[in-house]
């Protein structure tokens, strides 16, 4: 008894805690699903009696209905009120169906954006703390098995209510079977939660883990096929791969059959019980042969949907742990802290000219180990400022605090926020990453208005123009899987033309021409400055002639 209480308790907990995952405005067409699930064992119901009915005015039985008396003499009226509830029956059902289904695939949309939405949003040293493969896996799969939760919620209250309205009335015509099959359900689902659960529960864990090691080597070896080949790695990394997959598979198996395990063994023992309850019916002639077909006929109709209610209530029972799993993976992505709105504090007390503003920053990846230390610097209209240092000396670091990516430990960044204005910024790493779009969207990078002459001439100033003209499709070429057909140098040309095209007053280089020959860096350049005008330049290099040539002063960091 305590067993069950404890199980009754820890589902209430399971589904509110699934009910709760549910977006705000998706709530009124859950209940909308979960009005229709309970309307449909009132039909069957209703299905049930008419069906009861009609047999026994065929056989010339008289039925009392709502004080009326039906006769043989209103067999078509009884026919019509059968056709019209099975009819609506099956109506209800497929929008049912349709409705949850539905929203099923909308909180899987919400859970979708809504991760996506928090990842870009975190500071960029808590993004790289997690594989990218891994965020992919959350927003795709783990926001649909989280979704699918609310179908399983769906299920089992569907089944729940099918047992209580169908058990009620099979209570009344045949309470044999229907105290069998209620004992029969509440040992089941103890034996589910003593032999089945735990093992469930190890399988969703299983799963998650295993699946996560496989979408990381699969993004590995997808994203290395020309060292792979070089060398000589194919095996390793196919044979990494299917290590994770065949882990998997035993997971996602153990996730199919064990909740089914219950389901089997529980149709075959009432199948047996209702078997020989019909038989004692028969064979104890309890009732008049016409009263004894009807009833044996709403009997049948009966357990055509008891039968699958109990297996669908302990189906969804099992199944209810996966599914709280991923609601939780996805509750506990969506609670990761995001970027401070206060990182770059706006302000207008800042000098006409001035741009960005640096007090005494500080940062430490470690504590105890600072990389900067109370380092000011005022980037100003038409600056060309050059960080220099040697390696580790915390010159990207610098320069993305800058650029509002990574919060100082101690210090302020001001930027100007004159007449309202707030300048507009733009970050080109040294490792570009592009879309496999076209050219042009590389470029405007998620523009509405798209000014494609504008795109030529940055295309231009980054010495792009004659390449991408002789592509087949000229700027509207797609460019493949992260521009696999581009160069090391054309890529990062490319970023930069994708920053230009912003028309930025602050742009942020981070060793952005380094795959760049000394002749070509010095041509990007001096083009960039004439595309920017006014605007700041604040960059990385290791060339000491470029920082010669174009910066108007240099930091060094040591």
């Amino acid at each position: 008894m305590a067993i069950a209480v404890s199980s009754l308790l820890g589902l209430k907990e399971k589904v509110a805690l699934v009910l709760n995952a549910a977006p705000k405005v998706l709530k009124p067409k859950f209940y909308l699903s979960t009005l229709y699930v309970i309307l449909i064992p009132l039909l069957d119901l209703a299905v049930a009696f008419w069906m009861y009915a009609l047999l026994m005015v065929l056989q010339g039985e008289a039925v009392h209905v709502l004080g009326t008396t039906l006769r043989a003499g209103e067999i078509s009226w009884v026919i019509g009120a059968f056709v019209m509830i099975t009819v609506v029956r099956q109506g209800v059902e497929y929008l049912s169906i349709r409705v949850s289904r539905t929203l099923s695939q909308e909180i899987f949309q919400s859970f979708s954006i809504r991760l996506l939405e928090k990842y870009l949003s975190l500071p960029w040293l808590q993004y790289t703390q997690e594989n990218k493969a891994v965020r992919v896996k959350h927003c795709t799969v783990t926001a649909l098995d989280g979704a699918y939760s609310f179908q399983v919620v769906l299920n089992l209250i569907g089944a729940a209510i099918s047992l209580l309205v169908l058990g009620i009335a099979a209570l009344v015509k045949m309470p044999v079977v229907a105290l069998s099959g209620a004992g029969l359900l509440a040992l089941f689902s103890v034996i589910s939660k003593k032999l089945i659960k735990s093992k469930l529960q190890e399988a969703v864990t299983d799963h998650d883990t295993y699946q996560r090691r496989f979408y990381q080597r699969m993004h590995e070896s997808l994203s290395l096929p020309r060292e792979i080949n070089v060398f000589g790695a194919k095996d390793y990394f196919q044979g990494a791969v299917f290590a994770e997959l065949k882990r998997l598979n035993h997971a996602k198996i153990d996730m199919s059959v064990l909740p089914h395990i219950p389901r089997i063994v529980l149709e075959a023992i009432l199948t047996l019980v209702l078997a020989a309850t019909l038989l004692i019916v028969t064979w104890v002639e309890t009732y008049s042969s016409g009263e004894l077909i009807a009833n044996l006929a709403t009997i049948v109709v009966l357990a055509r949907r008891i039968i699958p209610a109990m297996a669908a209530f302990l189906s969804a029972f099992s199944e209810l742990d996966g599914s709280v799993f991923n609601i939780e993976v996805i509750e506990k992505e969506l609670a990761q802290k995001g970027r401070p709105e206060t990182y770059l504090q706006g302000s207008n007390s800042l000098n006409a000219e001035e741009l960005l503003q640096l007090r005494q920053i500080s940062f430490q990846y470690t504590a105890g180990q600072p990389v900067l230390q109370d380092v000011s610097l005022s980037i100003c209209q038409g600056d060309r400022i050059a960080l220099l240092g040697e390696t580790g000396r915390g010159k990207s670091t610098l320069l993305m605090i800058s650029a509002g990516l990574i919060e100082p430990t101690a210090g302020e960044v001001i930027i100007s926020s004159t007449g309202g204005h707030t300048p507009k910024r733009a970050y080109v790493p040294q490792e570009v990453v592009l879309l496999s779009g076209s050219v042009l969207e590389n470029i405007s990078f998620g523009e509405a208005a798209i000014d494609e002459a504008w795109a030529w001439q940055v295309l231009e100033a980054v010495m792009l123009k004659e390449l991408v003209s002789q592509l087949p499709q000229g700027i509207l070429s797609p460019i493949g899987d992260n521009g696999v057909m581009f160069s090391g140098g054309q890529r990062q040309r490319l970023g930069i033309a994708r920053a230009l095209y912003k028309r930025p007053d602050l742009l942020f280089l981070d060793e952005a021409t380094s795959a760049l020959d000394e002749e070509t860096e010095q041509v990007v350049m001096a083009n960039i400055n004439t595309c920017l005008q006014k605007g700041a330049v604040l960059f990385i290099t290791h060339r000491k002639s470029t920082a010669e040539l174009f910066a108007t002063y240099t930091v060094h960091l040591t």
